[in-house]
């Protein structure tokens, strides 16, 4: 039994999702009622965005609310109890205050009293940082067995709904994943990455900071909305994500024909609808939710990666990229043989064939 033990422990050389989850607030803004708010036809938005609506969280929700309602989904998804939990991991922008760190609320409320609670900030690329921090922390910790990964996001706060080069893109939501050791598939290959000097000119929101606190001027100067120069952007994205695409493939002597599903943040839909062609990939490979939920930044691939796990059949095994860019001019990619699916054994109590671990 002793050496049956030690021979699957040795066997542990990587780390999976073994579970995923998302929330999005029920209040949907639609496209229809945004443009009757901004005085523009419905046309411009769908031809700019290919966005029809996006979800927005109500005054009583803030970040945390919706990365707990994500995570109590992905904990179930994969039966496990909170107190398993060794780290949380929430990339945001938008958490609910500057100090302490909204990890702490989702931990507090979640009563993961086990474990380390941290946020993360690298913009739409956030929830790739978290990953990739998780995924190392787990690999080099022995007593860490399972890490909880999110992203969320509240940027109806921040956006101004006078300005339509902005508000017609974000929508509120969370997902999350839980990252355990395995046996076999879990991440290849990470990579992150950013160009700050570009990244600086993208725009963001200056107001609120240590550097333009907040004040009546900033208030009246409107600073504490979300700026962004759409035009740089759009550019610096499409030369980024090529790159990206093919150095995550490269290393591993794989083709874009072997991605079982390709996994972006949702920048633009109609941005999203280029990239086959531009990467080489057929339509369906490319997994594209923005037109019902709109760019949820951090929170955007893990909310799309629970979407896909339901619809679309992902097998054990199967290929998937993570692509990201985002404020900052930060960058991010994660390759994976996927952990679940009607090949993978999930739901044996103790060490089984995969999971290192209590019952999943």
């Amino acid at each position: 039994m002793i050496s049956e033990l030690r021979d699957q422990l040795e066997a542990i050389v990587n780390v999976g999702i073994v579970g995923t989850g998302s929330y999005l607030p029920p209040n949907i803004l639609t496209s229809t009622d945004l443009a009757a708010k901004l005085n523009i036809t419905e046309e411009w938005i769908l031809e700019k965005t290919g966005i029809y609506q996006r979800h927005i969280a109500g005054p009583d929700e803030a970040a945390s609310d919706l990365a707990l309602a994500a995570s109590r989904r992905a904990l179930n998804s994969c039966q496990l109890s909170p107190s398993a939990i060794d780290l949380i991991i929430l990339a945001t922008s938008t958490g609910d205050q500057p100090v302490p760190a909204t990890a702490c609320r989702v931990q507090s409320i979640l009563e993961a009293n086990n474990s380390i609670p941290l946020d993360v900030s690298a913009g739409c690329s956030g929830f790739l940082y978290a990953l990739r921090i998780g995924r190392d922390m787990l690999m080099a910790s022995p007593d860490m067995r399972y890490a909880l990964i999110i992203g969320s996001e509240v940027t109806s706060r921040f956006v101004d709904y006078t300005d339509k080069r902005t508000c017609v893109l974000f929508g509120d939501g969370a997902g999350a994943v839980v990252l355990t050791k395995v046996h076999s598939g879990g991440i290849i290959r990470c990579v992150l990455g950013a160009d700050g000097h570009q990244g600086a000119e993208f725009g963001g929101v200056p107001g609120g900071g240590s550097r333009m606190p907040a004040s009546s001027t900033t208030l009246a100067s409107g600073s504490h909305y979300l700026r962004m120069n759409g035009r740089r952007i759009t550019k610096w994205v499409g030369d980024t994500i090529f790159k990206l695409f093919f150095d995550m493939l490269e290393p591993e002597k794989l083709s874009a024909s072997e991605m079982r599903l390709v996994v972006p943040h949702q920048p633009n839909g109609k941005m999203l609808d280029e990239w086959p062609q531009l990467l080489g990939l057929r339509v369906d490979q490319v997994y594209k939710n923005v037109q019902k939920v709109g760019n949820t930044s951090s929170a955007s691939i893990p909310i799309a990666l629970d979407q896909a796990a339901k619809d679309s059949n992902l097998r054990f095994g199967e290929l998937i990229l993570f692509l990201a860019v985002g404020g900052g001019g930060t960058w991010g990619a994660t390759l994976l043989r996927w952990c679940l699916g009607d090949d993978a054994v999930t739901s044996t109590p103790g060490l089984d064939s995969r999971l290192l671990g209590g019952t999943v």
